[in-house]
């Protein structure tokens, strides 16, 4: 009311406030854009539409661009994460009874 939108332009805009902001109405969001449109001359339903529409798409593509850049960088970690010796095989080699023998004489004396 403040910035004298017509009634249909008031109605577009809180329609848009709350099909974006998650059905939730912030009073500094409403007052910013309709700040916004009456620097534009936004006077008609129609022209609220079309420029609630528009920005609308803007932040969308923002959207999903910032999806994409995240998606790269979370698949290129978790391949850089893998330690080196993760894929090598390791055999294990069985030792003698001779070898068992000397290695249980060694740790009685330092028992």
């Amino acid at each position: 009311l403040d910035q004298k939108l017509n009634p249909g332009v008031i109605n577009v805009l809180i329609a848009y406030v709350l099909n974006v902001n998650n059905e939730q109405l912030n009073k500094n969001y409403i007052e910013t854009i309709a700040g916004q449109w009456k620097r534009l001359n936004i006077e008609t339903v129609e022209d609220a539409m079309k420029i609630s529409e528009k920005h609308h798409k803007k932040i969308k593509k923002m959207i999903e661009d910032n999806k994409k850049k995240t998606t790269v960088k979370k698949t290129n970690n978790k391949e850089s994460n893998v330690p080196i010796w993760f894929n090598e095989n390791n055999d294990i080699e069985e030792i003698s009874n001779e070898e068992k023998d000397e290695l249980e004489k060694i740790l009685n004396e330092l028992v």
